[in-house]
């Protein structure tokens, strides 16, 4: 089974098990059932106590919101630091080009700001 991490750097498809093991899915259905399944959370939902898993909902949003503003800062200083290297252009050619990049590893050409 592939973990996320390898995921997130080999660039290979997830299955519904693995979506569901690292946490990006809790359920996985079958095209047919879907519909079926859907209706019957959105019932169970319906039925509960609206106030309560409001104040649920806006915890567990709050608490993911505070880690994604972290991860989105750090993506935009690591694709910033990327966009600055010829590997970004070499990367650019060989999709325009059709072949497989061969990437340097080379320092930035400008230093980032910090």
């Amino acid at each position: 089974m592939l973990s996320l991490s390898a995921w997130c750097l080999l660039d290979e498809e997830l299955d519904a098990e693995t979506l569901v093991v690292v946490g990006l899915t809790d359920r996985v259905h079958s095209v047919s059932s879907f519909p079926d399944e859907v209706t019957a959370a959105a019932r169970r939902l319906a039925a509960g106590p609206a106030v309560a898993l409001a104040h649920g909902l806006s915890a567990v949003n709050q608490a993911a919101l505070a880690e994604m503003k972290a991860s989105f800062a750090l993506e935009v200083t690591g694709q910033v630091d990327l966009m600055r290297r010829s590997d970004f252009d070499e990367g650019v050619r060989a999709v325009i080009e059709g072949r497989t990049p061969q990437w340097s590893d080379e320092p930035p050409q400008t230093p980032i700001p910090t």
